[in-house]
């Protein structure tokens, strides 16, 4: 992990918790990043996708694939940009 990371994970000031709950985890870190804010709805549908696709029976149309990638990389751009990553 990046100093930098590390250093903005310590100013959170207590462990985030373990959990594939997307949205969950957004309400830990808003009170530190609030602008991440824009991305709960993003959060919202990979946290649904995690749940219905998790185990065999359902699967994914390659459209809601496809959708999933690009929320997630919505996502991860916003994040590695605030703690500026490259």
């Amino acid at each position: 992990m990046k100093p930098h990371t590390r250093e903005w994970i310590a100013k959170a000031g207590q462990p985030i918790p373990r959990t594939h709950d997307r949205v969950a985890l957004l309400d830990e870190v808003l009170p530190i990043e609030p602008l991440w804010e824009v991305s709960r709805p993003f959060l919202e549908t990979l946290t649904s996708y995690a749940v219905l696709f998790r185990y065999p029976g359902d699967t994914a149309t390659r459209t809601l694939a496809k959708t999933a990638i690009a929320d997630a990389r919505r996502v991860r751009a916003m994040i590695r940009a605030t703690l500026r990553l490259r």
